[in-house]
């Protein structure tokens, strides 16, 4: 069953002049067969009505609009649920966009048939295409939220743009908010901390002054409440509503709230005066004490029934009623009565009667911003069901009319007959207008002398809310002027503007733009909006009844030393247009970290601030990179989230010139445990090959890698992922770019596989990124040859390849082999060739010929050799042979795959059609080779031996300029010996070893200091076969850029000119600045600037300026820091 009825709540008022009530209902209008009557109001008066209906089986809800000035019920929409359980139906208006939203909770029970476009049980919201519903057409149903325990209420603006929300009230009030019904909805449980419990009745959500939300409902001793603090801060977090409250008592049948954004909400309900005598009472809220005022009487009758209010944009308050008192009734059961009040603090003593025997639905009242408003209920078809019953409506209101205090008693009216009217109380003025400032009032100006018309209580002034806190102010629509007195406050929306006695005249038309800035920075002035500080001199102008007010916003760590113009926009409609609401950096500004020209808007769903930001990486020497762009969301005065996504065509965007690129890039910025960007990458070092670089992480485009940027000193990226060389996926590992030029790089490498030759191991390396672009790396793991485990395998990366080579056996049988592969091909080599062996020329016997008829060939090995690998290429297919040596020792291969014994080992290649077979010290003589039957032939034959051990030595010494290196090779044929120097971020190749000995000269990379190392690479066969150490040496820590030296801050009455002498070892310089007014300006300058300039200062503006060196890899200096003074006119002397 339903405990309360949807209410609308949204921020319209009334502009014109006199408001009152109507000297009487015209005949009620039947509207439609139906029941549950709801209905808002536009600003022109035009009525929406929804109610639910019924044909046959089917549940419907009926949608109308009522135009101004009539009780004609057009422009319809029936909406069909086939035959839900349970139905109830609510329409809401968004002030700001004038679209107007039917609202349906549906919950099927059982086998129910699901009505299209609500498949499941929920809270469902229907927007119509056009402002105001013209031609009544609505969007597909959206899901907002799901049902809540059978109860639900109205609607929630904001903070900011329009929101739907439901309210349950089953076991405590717990209040869903949200335009989605997925990760931006949220729902509080106001009884969080034992706030509100039990279970509550007559719920309410409403918006108190400045659109603050209040909920409230009565239960076991009295009523109870809760609202937000008002302080700009979202409401979707619990923490930011004040505790809950009670208000003790008993209350009988019926307890509402009423509000409309601009005045103190109204609660009304029925107490116990003394044994039978009841009466019906108006409490208005406190916000600034959190507290219900003192009960004003609104009806005498002790039988009031089901009441409820009602506020208008004007914040007249009306309210209706059903009554059992033989005065209203008659002869009837019970009557429906209407009666209101300007300020909710004197009533008529009798109210209007629109009906009798009305239904038990609660009735429903709009008003537009004219005053003029429709009363809609329903009245019984006599068969207990309400969506049976018959709709009526009836225009109440206009103006020409006051609301008397205390008018004299008039005779009861039959039903739809025309009451006596009551006298006029112009006394009481709602609005009035001071040329471009329109005033609008929450309770009365009371007239002066002239022109002068005087009010203790809050009014707005375009959109300001003005609270002369019980102290009288004064308004001369004569001469457009307002004074105040010391206690006034003015606001805009949360933000404080000014404080105590002030007079201000306003033309007659065109902007008025206040001559002296509002400091908003000064101690219990600003505003803390959405946890952004409202922050500088802020300058307000007024126009035809809006305000502009130009301020800041103190942007959230990590841009804290940059604000935001922002220009908040406010009238008397919806006070502050949150919804409205944009700020903007703009692109001459650095705000740090390499991110500039930021645009942000509000958006309410969660209440949060989006837009996009310029992001290109702080480091001097990538100015060809270009910008990034990216999104950025503020939530709670943090960052929450930011996104620069990016896809480049090969080869990419580049990083360093010319060889690391980046291919596609989806960061988000990550503050804690420190700065740093994280989320998927593709990247790129190394010349281009169609699609590839020569070192990569990811794949173009269908494998990622994650990636880590770290904005510190120095720049950094890393990212992990598959590793490519060329294309060749090695397996999983990193790639760490290091400005300005070096990449890290390793990987959990596999290649191959171990039916012919593979190898599964970990490396570290380093890429030299230069114009002979190079890298290498060493590690370790295993290795497999024709399904045999080699499993202690050494790793060598170059720029050349990658191979995996381990010993298998037992002396004196050992084995080399392994695996390896040359960047750029599509084949995994086996060990044949490389390994620790080297090309072997073998030769027929003497007197005889290599190659038989039948296909036996025979050839001579020489004594010494430890290994003997005998390669054998098959013309059509993998050749299968049996090997037989002078001292009788015979291998057989297998027709597939490998095989192993004592002293040999065999593997098939069917990729290469190739056979090969290890020998572990051979027998010196002839050896035979004997194809197998039905074997392809032998079409090439191949000879490796065992290689002599590399032998590199070599010791670093100090030079007079840089570094000395002396080295000692043994000379291979086929070996190459590449020497490079290498340490934290740093990978320089030396150079290539030329004879047995020599000597090579370097100056060390300039980068971070710390120990560097000198390493030798050896290859052989164009693989690598060895990585030496030779030596170590330390490079001290760059120093820091040095402090700017001779800072100083000139003024002209509107410019700052900031000078300065650079630091010496700056690449490039950081400038901030901290104005009074509010701005907070960061400037990425070049090593050499030497001069700033500053425009659109005021005179009295002060401030400070820092500037600061920055190291070439990120690091900063020491500040040097002045002060900025207020301009002082030649010959004024200074105070």
């Amino acid at each position: 069953m339903r405990t309360s009825r949807a209410v609308a709540w949204s921020a319209t008022v009334v502009l014109g002049g006199l408001l009152a009530l109507a000297p009487g209902a015209s005949a009620r209008t039947l509207i439609g067969t139906g029941g549950e009557v709801r209905s808002v109001a536009s600003d022109d008066g035009t009525v929406h009505l929804v109610y639910r209906s019924r044909s046959g089986t089917d549940e419907l809800v009926r949608y109308c609009r009522v135009a101004p000035g009539t009780e004609t019920c057009a422009q319809s929409t029936t909406f069909d649920l086939n035959d839900a359980g349970r139905l109830e139906a609510d329409v809401v208006r968004d002030p700001g966009t004038g679209k107007v939203h039917v609202l349906l909770d549906v919950i099927y029970f059982g086998g129910q048939t699901r009505a299209p476009g609500y498949p499941t049980n929920g809270l469902y919201d229907l927007i119509s295409t056009q402002p105001d519903a013209a031609g009544a057409t609505f969007a597909t149903p959206k899901r907002v939220a799901p049902n809540n325990e059978n109860s639900w209420e109205g609607a929630v603006h904001g903070p900011g743009a329009f929101e739907v929300s439901s309210l349950s009230a089953i076991s405590g009030l717990k209040l869903a908010i949200g335009t989605t019904d997925g990760s931006g909805s949220a729902t509080l449980d106001m009884n969080t901390g034992s706030q509100l419990p039990g279970v509550l009745y007559d719920s309410d959500v409403v918006l108190g002054e400045g659109r603050v939300p209040l909920v409230g409902g009565h239960g076991d001793g009295g009523y109870r409440w809760r609202a937000h603090k008002g302080d700009g801060s979202t409401v979707r977090d619990i923490a930011n509503w004040r505790p809950g409250k009670l208000l003790p008592g008993s209350f009988d049948g019926t307890a509402h709230l009423a509000g409309n954004g601009i005045a103190p909400p109204v609660l009304v309900y029925r107490e116990q005066v003394g044994g039978t005598d009841w009466r019906a009472v108006v409490r208005r809220y406190d916000a600034a004490g959190d507290a219900f005022g003192a009960p004003t009487t609104l009806n005498d009758d002790d039988n009031t029934l089901r009441l409820r209010p009602f506020l208008d944009g004007a914040s007249n308050v009306h309210a209706l009623f059903t009554s059992n008192s033989p005065a209203y009734r008659g002869s009837a059961t019970t009557a429906l009565v209407y009666t209101a009040s300007a300020t909710g603090e004197t009533w008529p003593r009798t109210g209007i009667v629109l009906d009798t025997d009305t239904s038990t639905d609660d009735p429903t009242f709009a008003a537009g911003t004219d005053g003029r408003g429709l009363a809609a209920w329903s009245r019984p078809a006599g068969n207990g069901s309400s969506v049976d019953d018959e709709v009526y409506a009836t225009r109440l209101g206009g103006p020409g009319v006051g609301f008397p205090a205390d008018p004299p008693p008039a005779a009861t009216p039959g039903p739809g007959a025309t009451p006596t009217p009551v006298p006029a109380d112009p006394a009481c003025v709602k609005t009035v207008t001071l040329g471009v400032a329109k005033v609008l009032s929450s309770g009365c100006f009371k007239a002066g002398s002239g022109a002068t018309l005087t009010t203790t209580q809050p009014f707005l002034l375009n959109g300001l809310t003005v609270d002369p806190k019980g102290v009288a102010v004064t308004v001369d629509s004569g001469k457009r002027t307002l004074k105040t007195a010391a206690a006034t406050t003015v606001r805009l929306g949360t933000i404080t503007l000014a404080k105590g006695a002030v007079t201000w005249t306003f033309p007659a038309s065109g902007t008025f733009t206040f001559p002296a800035p509002f400091d908003l920075d000064k101690a219990g002035y600003g505003a803390s909006l959405l946890g952004l500080k409202v922050t500088g001199d802020a300058t307000l102008s007024l126009t035809d009844g809006k305000s502009v007010l130009k301020a800041y916003l103190q942007l959230p760590v990590p841009f804290s030393d940059t604000s935001a113009a922002v220009d908040f926009r406010g009238d008397n409609q919806a006070g502050l247009h949150l919804d409205q609401l944009d700020a903007k950096v703009g692109p001459s500004v650095t705000m740090g970290l390499g991110f500039k020209n930021m645009t942000l808007s509000y958006t309410s769903d969660p209440p949060t601030w989006t837009g996009h930001v310029e992001w290109k990486p702080p480091v001097p020497g990538l100015d060809a990179i270009g910008a990034f762009d990216g999104d950025v969301t503020i939530v709670d005065g943090a960052i929450s989230r930011i996104h620069v996504g990016v896809q480049f065509p090969t080869p990419g965007r580049i990083l360093y010139p010319p060889l690391v690129y980046l291919r596609y890039g989806g960061f988000e910025l990550q503050l804690k445990p420190d700065l740093a960007f994280t989320g998927e990458v593709i990247a790129g070092a190394g010349p281009v090959v169609g699609e590839y670089q020569t070192v990569m992480i990811g794949r173009p485009f269908d494998d990622k890698g994650t990636v880590r940027l770290s904005l510190g000193s120095p720049l950094t990226v890393a990212a992990k992922g598959p590793v490519y060389v060329l294309g060749f996926k090695l397996g999983q590992g990193y790639f760490t770019y290091t400005y300005p030029g070096d990449v890290a790089f390793g990987a959990n490498a596999k290649i191959g596989d171990c039916s012919v030759a593979g190898a599964q191991v970990s490396f570290d390396g380093y890429v030299h990124v230069a114009k002979d672009f190079a890298f290498n790396a060493a590690g370790a793991g295993s290795a497999c040859v024709g399904g045999t485990d080699i499993l202690q395998a050494e790793a060598v990366v170059s720029s050349k390849g990658i191979a995996a080579c381990g010993s298998v056996g037992v002396e004196p049988f050992v084995i080399s082999g392994g695996a390896g592969h040359f960047w750029g091909s599509d084949d995994v080599e086996s060990m044949w060739g490389f390994c620790d062996v080297q090309a072997y020329k073998v030769g027929p016997p003497p007197g005889s010929s290599l190659r038989q008829a039948d296909g036996t060939q025979r050839f001579v090995v020489t004594s010494g050799l430890r290994q003997l690998n005998v390669v054998a290429t098959g013309a059509t297919g993998v050749p299968a042979f049996t090997l037989t040596g002078p001292d009788g020792r015979t291998v057989t291969t297998p027709a597939t795959g490998g095989s192993r014994g004592e002293g040999f080992l065999t593997a098939g290649d069917p990729r290469a059609r190739t056979q090969g077979v290890s020998l572990a010290r051979p027998a010196a003589g002839t050896w035979t080779l004997t194809p197998s039957a039905g074997s392809p032939a032998v079409a090439k034959l191949e000879t490796f031996r065992d290689a002599p051990a590399v032998r590199v030595g070599g010791s670093v010494r100090r030079a007079r300029r840089g570094r000395t290196l002396r080295y000692a090779v043994r000379p291979i044929p086929g070996q190459v010996v590449t020497f490079y120097e290498s340490g934290d971020g740093v990978l320089h190749r030396i150079g290539t070893a030329k004879g047995a000995t020599g000597t090579l000269r370097f100056t060390p990379v300039a980068g971070r200091g710390g120990t560097r190392t000198v390493t030798a690479i050896v290859e052989q066969g164009g693989l690598p076969r060895d990585r030496v150490t030779l030596g170590r040496f330390t490079v001290p820590r760059p120093a820091r850029p040095a402090t700017p030296r001779r800072l100083r801050a000139s003024r002209t009455a509107a410019t700052l000119t900031v000078r300065w002498s650079p630091g010496a070892r700056a690449r490039r310089q950081t400038v901030r600045v901290a104005l009074s007014d509010g701005r907070r300006l960061v400037y990425d300058r070049g090593p050499r600037v030497r001069t700033l300039r500053i425009g659109g200062l005021r005179a009295a503006v002060t401030g400070r300026v820092s500037v600061q060196g920055v190291r070439a890899d990120g690091a900063p200096g020491r500040r040097a820091s002045t002060t900025v003074r207020a301009y002082r006119r030649p010959g004024k002397p200074r105070r």
